[in-house]
């Protein structure tokens, strides 16, 4: 009966294994780790023998628990009041009385930490704004979400990391909760208000400068075009629309709202004074008072089909005593009514000149050479 006692407790080294997620089986010559578990929350792992006779038994021979976990023949249990990095000597013993010894290491962790920023920063229209909720501590055993008021218009809250990002769209002052819910047990429900505004960029116009601003001159009669932009700061708004808020462009000028570009013809001859505003995203604007002077053109004035400047001559195809006599002047630019005049000199005896039109007619009674000067006047 000794001999069959002895050889039934010749086998092979005990086989441990414990329920994680699975039962394993393995032999180790080194302490092998039991699941971590944390401070305040509950814990439970069980050992198994293998090899020998089932069932078995289970006896803790050195090494001490964790405070708040209990050993009970294979099963580890309770709740972890502190801290701990234990390692334990396991024994087991089967139906037959052999038995085999392991050692298992135990660490029991504190709870994760985590606190919330109590204020987050302003944000500013079209601007690209990346914050935290988070002031210490990692997100990952936390989820985060709104649980009372509204994110600013454009912005977003990641559920898994507590980042708030985007670009705000409106702005306006927004309050809003925002909650962090842990995953473990022995984790605090945290919760913190917000009071954040968002605020328009500084957007400039440019031509820019002292108030108001001076654009390029224009001349009477002659196209005229110049181009006003603007820009945010800091950057986001990309695009603007263009308009005027006050005084007026001079009369045939416009102002395109699409790209601000100033353009056309005027007859006026004078000073025009006006405010034009850039808007852009959420109505953000910026504006700027601006002047624009209108001058004279140098007006030529000769036959329709080749004007001259006002310091050249002109000679007029010759008359004849007796013959009709009829040729017109053109002034230039066009585009406006002139009044012509004589200005000095004197006109061939039986000609006349039509101060609306420009024709120079009539009969010639007498020979001769003649010098004068015409005006045109307009504008």
């Amino acid at each position: 009966m000794k001999r069959n006692l002895l050889h039934l407790c010749i086998f092979a080294a005990w086989l441990w294994s414990a329920h994680f997620a699975s039962s394993p089986s393995f032999a180790a010559a080194v302490p092998i780790a039991l699941p971590n578990g944390t401070v305040n929350q509950p814990y439970n792992a069980v050992l198994e023998g293998d090899g020998g006779v089932a069932p078995y038994s289970f006896a803790l021979l050195s090494g001490t628990l964790p405070n708040g976990i209990s050993f009970n023949n294979g099963t580890f249990s309770g709740t972890p009041l502190q801290p701990a990095d234990v390692t334990l000597l396991i024994e087991t013993t089967d139906t037959n009385g052999c038995t085999g010894a392991q050692e298992f290491s135990l660490t029991i962790s504190t709870c994760p930490t985590l606190s919330l920023h109590t204020i987050l920063p302003n944000g500013t229209i079209g601007t690209t704004y990346q914050q935290s909720v988070i002031a210490a501590g990692a997100a990952d055993q936390y989820s985060f979400q709104v649980s009372f008021g509204t994110l600013p218009n454009g912005l977003a809250l990641n559920a898994a990391t507590g980042q708030l990002t985007g670009r705000p769209s409106v702005g306006g002052l927004y309050n809003f909760r925002i909650r962090a819910t842990p995953s473990l047990l022995c984790v605090t429900v945290l919760e913190q208000a917000y009071t954040t505004q968002v605020v328009c960029p500084t957007i400039t116009l440019s031509p820019n400068g002292t108030s108001p601003t001076s654009l390029p001159a224009g001349l009477a009669g002659v196209n005229y075009q110049t181009t006003i932009s603007a820009l945010a700061h800091p950057a986001g708004i990309a695009s603007f629309t263009f308009s005027m808020v006050s005084g007026a462009l001079p009369s045939g000028l416009s102002l395109n709202a699409t790209t601000g570009t100033i353009s056309g013809k005027t007859n006026f001859v004078g000073t025009s004074n006006f405010t034009i505003r850039a808007t852009g995203l959420g109505g953000c604007f910026g504006q700027q008072a601006y002047r624009l002077v209108t001058n004279c053109p140098t007006i030529a004035l000769g036959f329709a089909a080749n004007p001259v400047r006002p310091d050249q001559s002109v000679a007029l195809p010759n008359g004849t005593i007796g013959s009709a006599y009829n040729k017109s002047l053109a002034a230039s630019p066009t585009g406006t009514t002139y009044l012509y005049s004589r200005t000095s000199g004197a006109l061939p005896p039986g000609f006349s000149l039509n101060a609306m039109t420009g024709a120079l007619t009539g009969t010639p009674t007498a020979t001769g050479t003649f010098s004068f000067t015409l005006r045109a006047q307009g504008f």
